[in-house]
C-alpha cells in the first residue's frame, strides 16, 4: 500500500482507534514506506523541555532491553532530537559517526542510518517521528514522506483533542443546567416552548416532554399574565437586552409559586435561535421575608407599646409628685418636687417622641427639644412670661441613650435660667442651637440675662441641677465649657452613637 492509499486508509480508521492504536498503527506504516528497521513516535511537551516517550515499533521493542522514564529532558538528549532543536528533519545517515552523539543507553539496538522529523506548530515542535536502519540511505523523499504523515496525524490528534474537550464542555455545561434549581427555557417567537430544562421536573414537578410545544402563558397566573407578555414582547423587540421580573408560574402540585426570571434574545444566535428564560424559585425567600416583615412589624408594634406604657407610667408618677407637693408648705421643697416632676417629664417626652416616630430607634431633636422647652414654659409659669425660647436644629437625630441624658441637660439648664437670669420678671431670650458634622453633635444654649459671676465654677457648685448637668455630660462621654457673651452660654459637645 504507498503513501496515498495508506493516507486514506487512516482517516478511515482513526475514529475507531484508540490514541495508543492509532500511534501504532502510523509508526508501523511510517516504518514500513521508508523501509526502515526501527522507528518511534514521541509527542513534545508544551514548555518544549522534554520529549514524552511514546510509542516504538515491535522491532525495536524487541531489540532494545534499555529502560526509559516516561520523559526525557531534551537538554540531556543526544541528537536523536537535533530535530526538535533545529525545527526541521533531520538525516544521519553514518549514525555512529554523526555530530552530537551522546551514545546509546545499554541495552539499546545498535543504529546505523537515522532520521528524525518534526512537526511544528508556531515556534513550538508538537511531536516527532524516526526512523532507522534503512538498508540504504535516507533521502528527500522519505523526509517528504514521513513528513506528510507526521502533519496529517498531528492534524488528527488535534481534531481529536478538540471533539474530547467540546463533548467534556458540553457534558459540563449540560450537567449544570440539569443538576441547576433554575429552570431554563428556550422560546419560539411566539413563545412556544422549544427546550426546557430538565430541572422543571425537579423544581415545578413537571415533566419537560409535557411542556415542549406549549406557550409558555399556559403557565403564568393569570394575575401576572400581562406583566410576563409584555417582558416577553419587549424582549423580542430589544435582542440582547436581559430583561428580569417577578411572577407566579404554575406548580404541579396546583401552588402558585413566585419565579425570579430573566429573559433575552437570541434569535440571532445561530446556536439559539430562540428567547431564552432563566427562571428561579424564589417563594420560599419570599415567604422569609415576609416572615421578617411581620415580626418586624409585631416588634413595631410591641416597642411602640412599651415607650407609651413607659411614658404612661412616667406620667403617673409625675402626677404623684404634683399632689404630693399639694401637701408642701415649704417653698423650697415645693421648688424640688417640681424639678423633679420637670425631670420625669422630660424622660416621658422622650418615650413619648419615639412611640410616635416612624424609627422607633431615634427621634428628631428638633421637635423634642421645642416641645421640651414649651412645657417647661408652661410649667414654670409665673415670672417667666417676659422670657422667649428660640431654637436653631436641623437634622440631628438622637438614639434614646443620648436623648434622655440630652433633653435632661436641656432642662436643667432651661430651668436654671428661668429662675436665674432673669430676675424681676425681665425680659430675656434663651437660645438653643444644635448642629451636627457626622461625627460629633454641638449643643449651644445661651441666654442674654444676667450671667454668672466671674469667679464661678460651675463644676464645683452646690446646685444640684448643675451638678446633673456636668454627670450627664460625662454620660455622653462629651465636654462642656462656659463662656459669657452677653449673658451666658454653655457649648457641650458629644460624639455621635450608632443609630
Amino acid at each position: 500500500m504507498g503513501l496515498k492509499n495508506f493516507l486514506l486508509d487512516l482517516y478511515e480508521k482513526a475514529p475507531a482507534l484508540t490514541n495508543k492504536e492509532l500511534f501504532d498503527y502510523v509508526l508501523d506504516e511510517v516504518v514500513r514506506l521508508s523501509d526502515s528497521a526501527i522507528g518511534f513516535f514521541h509527542l513534545v511537551s508544551d514548555d518544549q523541555k522534554n520529549v514524552i516517550l511514546t510509542a516504538w515499533n515491535r522491532e525495536a521493542l524487541n531489540n532494545c532491553t534499555a529502560a526509559y522514564a516516561a520523559h526525557y529532558p531534551i537538554e540531556q538528549a543526544g541528537n536523536w532530537v537535533d530535530c526538535v532543536r533545529l525545527k526541521r528533519p533531520v538525516v544521519y545517515n553514518d549514525f555512529p559517526c554523526s555530530p552530537n552523539r551522546k551514545g546509546l543507553p545499554e541495552g539499546h539496538t545498535p543504529v546505523r542510518r537515522f532520521m528524525s522529523v518534526p512537526v511544528v506548530e508556531g515556534d513550538k515542535v508538537r511531536i516527532i517521528f524516526g526512523v532507522g536502519n534503512k538498508p540504504v540511505e535516507y533521502d528527500m523523499y522519505d523526509a517528504v514522506m514521513i513528513q506528510v504523515v507526521a502533519n496529517d496525524l498531528q492534524r488528527i490528534i488535534g481534531e481529536r483533542s478538540a471533539e474530547e474537550a467540546l463533548k467534556r464542555s458540553e457534558a459540563y455545561f449540560r450537567s449544570l443546567i440539569e443538576n441547576s434549581s433554575d429552570v431554563i427555557t428556550i422560546l419560539n417567537e411566539d413563545g412556544s416552548i422549544r427546550y426546557i430544562s430538565p430541572s422543571v421536573e425537579r423544581v415545578a414537578g413537571i415533566k419537560p416532554a409535557d411542556m415542549i410545544g406549549r406557550n409558555v402563558f399556559e403557565y403564568v397566573h393569570p394575575d401576572d399574565a400581562s406583566v410576563a407578555k409584555g417582558i416577553f414582547n419587549r424582549a423580542v423587540q430589544t435582542p440582547g437586552v436581559t430583561l428580569s421580573a417577578e411572577f407566579r408560574l404554575w406548580h404541579n402540585d396546583s401552588s402558585w409559586h413566585i419565579y425570579e426570571t430573566a429573559t433575552q434574545n437570541l434569535l440571532d444566535n445561530e446556536a439559539v435561535k430562540g428567547i431564552v428564560a432563566n427562571s428561579h424559585d424564589i417563594t420560599a425567600r419570599r415567604q422569609a421575608e415576609e416572615k421578617i416583615q411581620a415580626s418586624l412589624r409585631e416588634k413595631e408594634i410591641l416597642l411602640k407599646e412599651i415607650h407609651h406604657r413607659v411614658k404612661n407610667n412616667l406620667q403617673v408618677v409625675s402626677s404623684l409628685l404634683n399632689l404630693q407637693s399639694g401637701f408642701l408648705k415649704d417653698g423650697e421643697s415645693l421648688d424640688i418636687f417640681k424639678e423633679s416632676q420637670s425631670r420625669v417629664n422630660t424622660i416621658a417626652l422622650v418615650h413619648t417622641k419615639l412611640y410616635q416616630s416612624e424609627n422607633l430607634s431615634e427621634i428628631d431633636s428638633a421637635g423634642f427639644i421645642e416641645d421640651l422647652a414649651g412645657s417647661l414654659l408652661q410649667a414654670l409659669g409665673k415670672g417667666t412670661e417676659a422670657v422667649k425660647i428660640q431654637t436653631d436644629i436641623h437634622d440631628v437625630y438622637l438614639n434614646v441613650d443620648q436623648a434622655i441624658p440630652c433633653g435632661l441637660i436641656v432642662n436643667e439648664l432651661i430651668t436654671n435660667t428661668l429662675k436665674h437670669a432673669f430676675p424681676g420678671g425681665r425680659e430675656g431670650k434663651i437660645t438653643i442651637t444644635m448642629r451636627s458634622d457626622g461625627e460629633r453633635i454641638v449643643v449651644r444654649f445661651q441666654d442674654n440675662g444676667v450671667g454668672f459671676p466671674p469667679a464661678f465654677d460651675f463644676r464645683n457648685t452646690q446646685s444640684l441641677g448643675l451638678q446633673l448637668v456636668n454627670i450627664l455630660v460625662a454620660q455622653l462621654r462629651g465636654t462642656i465649657e462656659l463662656v459669657a457673651d452677653g449673658g451666658a452660654a454653655f457649648i457641650i459637645t458629644f460624639p455621635i452613637r450608632d443609630r
